[in-house]
């Protein structure tokens, strides 16, 4: 039931945004009742936090295994990649989330700044901003570009990918857009235009 609650709430907060749903829209979707979600979550402001905290978790799922990648010396174009390759993954895996983050990056609810800084601390920091400043240190990227500013980029390209594919689907409906191609290419690009020369 508290799992059919969050899949419920996930969709319906990705499609329509937290102020817009109600409590009984949630329990229909999930066919409980209204009271199963003060039950398990202590309301809709505790099931949202809830849905928020699994988004992060699925980060934090595949994050540890690409820090310790970054601590093996591999070269910053392949970390890049991979960074790029686990946020399509996240998304494949868990389609709302991008529609969830999309809204929250645009207006952030206070539920999301919250968990999105304690969801830093647990990993040790901000990641991209980490993987920016190893990029530089290591002589492989230019060290005229701001880390934080870069990092905001690197997280602004992965995460709201939707946005792109959006424009893609009006402006060429017939045309298949192909993610995991996005998101290699992004890879490349991102590491060629900031790879340092001699």
């Amino acid at each position: 039931m508290k799992r059919a609650l969050l899949k419920a709430a996930t969709k319906l907060f990705a499609e329509n945004g937290y102020e817009k749903v109600s409590i009984k829209a949630i329990a229909e979707e999930a066919g409980v009742t209204s009271g199963m979600i003060a039950y398990y979550f202590g309301g809709k402001g505790g099931l949202y936090r809830e849905v928020l905290h699994s988004l992060f978790l699925a980060y934090e799922k595949r994050l540890p295994r690409l820090i310790e990648e970054t601590k093996k010396q591999k070269g910053c174009r392949e970390l890049m990649k991979e960074y790029f390759s686990a946020a399509c993954q996240i998304y494949e895996d868990n389609p709302y989330y991008s529609m969830i983050i999309c809204r929250e990056g645009s207006n952030p609810t206070g539920e999301f700044k919250a968990l999105l800084r304690e969801h830093e601390q647990r990993m040790g920091g901000d990641y991209l901003r980490h993987l920016v400043q190893h990029c530089i240190d290591s002589g492989a990227m230019r060290a005229d570009v701001p880390p934080g500013v870069l990092a905001r980029l690197l997280s602004l390209t992965a995460n709201y990918y939707r946005i792109p594919i959006s424009l893609h689907d009006i402006l060429h409906p017939y045309e298949e857009f192909d993610l995991q191609a996005y998101f290699d290419l992004l890879g490349d690009l991102f590491f060629t235009g900031l790879e340092k020369r001699d």
